[in-house]
């Protein structure tokens, strides 16, 4: 995570850099294509991955990742300037799809390892990627801006400790099959009608629709908000490291309301982090000084942080075994690419040449409300899929021991059919009861 993830959130600094130096020629929105790729090859890697993890092909994964992002690394660094296929093929494609070979695996690799404390432990795998999102942005704006080096150079030093980083990961992550119940390999047939499967349940398809409309506003702040600064007449050297201010809060955000999700419920606290999310991207309308930016920074990036953490969680709380998990993640991950491509240049467009603030910001800041909306939808489908099992069962409790009541009936011992229907309807309100618990714990 800090290595794909990480890099992916230090965007900002190559939007800044590029658009003041590297690729002077291009505008906002053209260049905001090259993330906004990166990161949907981040997502849409997975419909690809998710099933192969699940199929025992994790290592192969790995390895194939890490020899491809290495690769395309070297290859960003000897780009010419204003060449902008070259590091559109490299960064954006080749990059992209190295990042996202590992990104659903990295969360499902989770699910063999931990059960009871699984949205924790899922938080503290994203925590990698904001901290990985704190440390690449200050290395490359210093490497780029403070150091003076030229860009072949300071990718190349980005690109070795990438690179040992990512070997160094593929000695530390090992799955888990023999340990996971009802994990089966699935022919492609099988893998694809599974996938329809997830979405016709309601649930699962409104979480998919919130996350779509969630990534066409969720990255806009990690992309634009040190040009923000800089455009706002900001002091350079504080517009430098805004970015790595909200991707250090962010790791916060992605391990504490995951370590309460294990106790609370997932969705409850997905939910209000979402709207809180939206609420906070939309304040940047008022940001004109240091400390408008610090707090934006803060507070959007806790909140955002706790939304990237806690979606893989609520994806793997909907799944019926653990097998299921990566091809969940994954699938969703896939449909959530349409707007992480799209996101980007769109607010590029709506910023123009100007770069007048509102119009994208209002954009981004309402597409998080209405992924808001969606997953309260989810959580109420989940609601009323536990609650008509657990009345189910109650009553299949009740008939059976309608049939024990029954077959008691004219027993000839005295007095031991009516103990029995007593001992019966206590046993059937008990039942009940739990029933009525499981709902509980269920949402």
């Amino acid at each position: 995570m800090f290595t794909n993830l990480g890099h992916a959130n230090a965007f900002g600094v190559y939007e800044s850099y590029y658009e003041r130096v590297y690729l002077s020629h291009e505008s906002s929105s053209t260049i905001s294509w090259i993330g906004s790729v990166q990161i949907s090859c981040l997502f849409v890697f997975g419909l690809i991955t998710g099933p192969l993890f699940d199929a025992g092909k994790f290592r192969h994964i790995m390895i194939g990742s890490t020899i491809l992002l290495t690769f395309c690394n070297l290859m960003l660094s000897f780009a010419k300037p204003n060449a902008f296929y070259q590091i559109f093929l490299s960064q954006g494609i080749g990059m992209g799809l190295a990042m996202g070979a590992t990104y659903s695996p990295s969360y499902a690799i989770c699910s063999h390892h931990f059960r009871r404390k699984r949205g924790f432990a899922m938080g503290l795998v994203a925590s990698g990627g904001a901290v990985g999102g704190l440390i690449q942005p200050i290395m490359l704006n210093h490497l780029l801006n403070e150091r003076g080096l030229s860009f072949g150079n300071a990718i190349r030093i980005n690109m070795a400790m990438n690179a040992f980083l990512f070997i160094f990961a593929n000695f530390l992550m090992k799955t888990k099959h023999a340990a996971v119940g009802g994990v089966k390999k699935s022919p492609v047939g099988g893998r694809g009608r599974m996938m329809m499967r997830f979405m016709t349940q309601p649930a699962y398809l409104s979480v998919t629709l919130g996350l779509i409309f969630n990534l066409f506003g969720l990255f806009f702040p990690v992309i634009y908000l040190q040009l923000l600064s800089t455009t706002k007449g900001l002091p350079e050297n504080f517009s430098f490291y805004s970015i790595s201010i909200l991707n250090g809060v962010s790791a916060f955000g992605r391990i504490l309301p995951n370590l309460l999700s294990d106790r609370f419920g997932a969705f409850n606290m997905f939910i209000p982090f979402t709207f809180a999310t939206g609420l906070i991207l939309l304040s940047i309308l008022a940001v004109n000084s240091i400390a408008g930016v610090v707090s934006v920074a803060i507070f959007y990036g806790f909140f955002s942080g706790a939304y990237i953490a806690l979606s893989s969680a609520v994806l793997a709380s909907l799944a019926d075994n653990d097998g299921e998990i990566g091809a969940r993640i994954g699938l969703a991950s896939a449909f959530s690419a349409i707007s992480s491509v799209a996101g980007p240049p769109i607010n590029g467009v709506l910023l123009g040449s100007s770069f007048n603030w509102t119009p994208p910001i209002l954009f981004s800041g309402f597409a998080i409300l209405a992924s808001g909306i969606c997953h309260s939808v989810g959580r109420w489908f989940v609601y009323k899929k536990a609650k008509a099992e657990a009345l189910r069962d109650a009553e299949g409790l009740e008939s059976v021991d309608m049939s024990v009541d029954k077959t008691r009936v004219g027993t000839p011992a005295s007095g031991s059919f009516e103990e029995s229907k007593k001992s019966t309807e206590s046993d059937s309100e008990s039942d009940t009861e739990k029933g009525s618990v499981h709902v509980q714990e269920v949402v």
